[in-house]
């Protein structure tokens, strides 16, 4: 049983059956049944809920419970809920009767799920977001030309992301873009009219390094069922691209990524980078994971990094408002944002892209 002082508080609770609530129908839906399903009961189970709330501050209670379960039923496939998970069986069952084995299994298996809760991240190496983020370190490289990129990226998780230009990519052109001599193709719809910049070979990429609070191997066992784990088992196709991202990893030198927090480290990895490369600093799904205080200190240093030598920053981060487009190329400049510019809008996980950024692009600063 959980100790008393770690069960939630009745207003926590009601905070966390929303994030719930809101997990099942903004970000599940049709996209991801059997996490719809499950999310939206979890929201009304005090037992469960208080499971979920030995997550660490900052995370996505959801997305950690979530993956929790689904990392135990992986390493102990012949527990009747695994014939739910489209991840773990070919032939799943459809979720609508899934609740009570899920419940029943989180509760014969709480102290593991509380202690895997308490100690993971939710650290999704989702590859797939190569997809959008190639097009604008793409126009990064060309504002930067000559100098080529010395790639940072924060909440970079295994590194595989930092690998982007040693794919390929399939946007339905009838040309593939980036590395076509890859094992991996990423395949991504594009919408709209306005196509993105794209090159073959991929942008000129110097240097490269990741930080994350917790750098994960994707070439440790242990690692990489984590993040296995983390896909959600709706999606076992995701599952099989990461399968496959994990390979071509093997097949590279691994690009660094340090441990530790994103804003104290970045100084000296820019500091580090060739002095003949211009820095580009990346970022997907990371900024939620931070408070309030520690989001502006970190927008505010990379600003504050440019004061040496030009900073393109991409971001790709949830926006209030969600018309505007979420990927955004900024150019920063003698320490502070020169220009700021919305380039697309896409799918969380790289199923599709929507280009709305209209040429011509800006001139690059360094001239």
């Amino acid at each position: 049983m959980l100790p008393p002082d770690a069960r939630p508080t009745s207003a926590a609770t009601s905070e966390l059956a929303f994030a719930f609530t809101r997990f099942a129908a903004d970000r599940c839906g049709s996209y991801a049944p059997l996490y719809a399903h499950l999310a939206s009961r979890i929201a009304g189970d005090r037992e469960l809920l208080a499971i979920a709330a030995h997550a660490s501050p900052g995370q996505s209670q959801p997305d950690l419970m979530l993956a929790a379960v689904h990392y135990l039923l992986a390493r102990q496939l012949g527990f009747p809920l695994a014939r739910y998970y489209p991840t773990l069986t070919s032939d799943p069952v459809p979720p609508g009767a899934a609740f009570p084995e899920f419940r029943s299994f989180c509760l014969a298996h709480r102290d593991e799920l509380a202690a895997l809760t308490g100690s993971r991240l939710v650290q999704t190496n989702e590859v797939r977001r190569c997809s959008y983020l190639l097009p604008a370190v793409t126009l990064a490289a060309r504002l930067a030309a000559p100098a080529p990129l010395a790639l940072i990226e924060a909440g970079a998780s295994a590194g595989l992301n930092l690998g982007l230009d040693g794919y390929a990519y399939d946007y339905g052109t009838g040309t593939i873009a980036g590395d076509p001599r890859s094992q991996l193709t990423l395949q991504c719809e594009l919408r709209g009219g306005t196509p993105p910049p794209l090159t073959r070979p991929a942008p000129d990429i110097a240097w490269r390094a990741g930080i994350d609070l917790n750098p994960l191997d994707p070439l440790d066992p242990d690692d990489a069922a984590w993040l296995r784990a983390l896909v959600w088992a709706d999606h076992p196709g995701r599952a099989r691209l990461l399968d496959r991202a994990f390979r071509a990893a093997a097949a590279r030198p691994p690009a660094p990524v340090h441990a530790g927090d994103a804003t104290a480290l970045l100084p000296a990895l820019v500091a580090s980078a060739p002095a003949d490369t211009a820095i580009c600093v990346m970022h997907t799904a990371f900024l939620a994971h931070l408070a309030p205080p520690d989001r502006a200190r970190f927008e505010h240093q990379i600003a504050a990094l440019s004061a040496g030598r030009p900073v393109y920053w991409i971001s790709a981060e949830t926006r209030a408002d969600r018309a505007e487009p979420r990927l955004r190329l900024a150019t920063c400049v003698n320490g502070t944002v020169a220009s700021q510019q919305a380039l697309a809008q896409y799918q969380s996980h790289g199923a599709w892209l929507e280009w709305t950024a209209q040429r011509p692009y800006p001139p690059s600063p360094a001239g």
